[in-house]
Formats: C-alpha cells, structure tokens, sequence
C-alpha cells in the first residue's frame, strides 16, 4: 500500500513516466556523456634527454558540438615536494572517439622525477558534460 500511493504521488508531480518508462539514466537525444581516458606517460628511450610521452582517450555518446581536452603532464620533483606542470596541450576537436598523443622534451639533468597525466574533457550538447582523468605515476629519468 505504502508503495502505491509513493508510485501515485510519484506519477502526480509526472516523475512516473521517468520511473516507469525507460528508466533514469537514459539520455535523450540531445544530450552528451563524455568518457576520458588519461593515458600514463612514457619514455621513449632511457636516458635523460629522451621525450616524455603522454595523453588521452575520449569517447562522447553523439557528436558534441563543443569539446575540449586539457591534458596536462605533471613532475613532481622530490627535492622540494612540489608538483609543477611539465606540458600543458589543447584539443578543440568535435569527433566522439579521439586518441591523442603527446611528446614533451626532457633536460640532460638526469634528475629522477614523477610524472603523472591529467585530462580533463568539456563538451556541450544540449548539455555541458565534464569529466577529469587522472594517469598512474611514473618514475622516469628527465
């Protein structure tokens, strides 16, 4: 009974039809999900003056027609604690389904770092979607 008159107050302010219809989660044709992927960095070859590879995966649910990538490589550097950004790039592309990769360049320092990759996607629409990505850490000689 108490679940009647829960699914008969429901269907009065019109949440039944979203409740018994199809289900909450289901988008409607105007609206955009986006997924990123941030792909670990790499070293593409040992010593220190090596580039540093790194970037992201994105698959949208449509085409938006807005979208945005941020991908940033981070160092952390254990001498002083700190994170600093290493390379910062842009993708302002519309396609749904994008693999992208980046090189960043390395010093002769040869000092031992962490570097770990952050993508961060927005898109739009008929809704703003943004969802960030972070890689796992790598130790890497730069």
């Amino acid at each position: 009974m108490r679940n009647l008159i829960r699914v008969a107050l429901l269907t009065g302010f019109g949440i039944g039809s979203t409740l018994v219809g199809g289900g909450a989660g289901t988008a409607s044709a105007d609206n955009i999900t986006c997924f990123i992927h941030a792909i670990e960095p790499w070293k593409t070859d040992h010593n220190s003056i090596a580039p540093i590879n790194f970037g992201f995966k994105v698959h949208c649910t449509g085409k938006p027609a807005l979208r945005n990538v941020t991908t940033k490589l981070w160092r952390y550097d254990p001498k002083d604690g700190k994170q600093y950004v290493h390379s910062e790039r842009n993708d302002n592309t519309t396609d749904p389904d994008v693999e992208t990769l980046y090189s960043a360049s390395c010093s002769s320092a040869g000092i031992l770092y962490q570097f770990h990759t952050e993508a961060i996607v927005n898109a739009f629409n008929g809704n703003w979607d943004r969802e960030p990505d972070n890689s796992s850490t790598i130790a890497a000689i730069c």
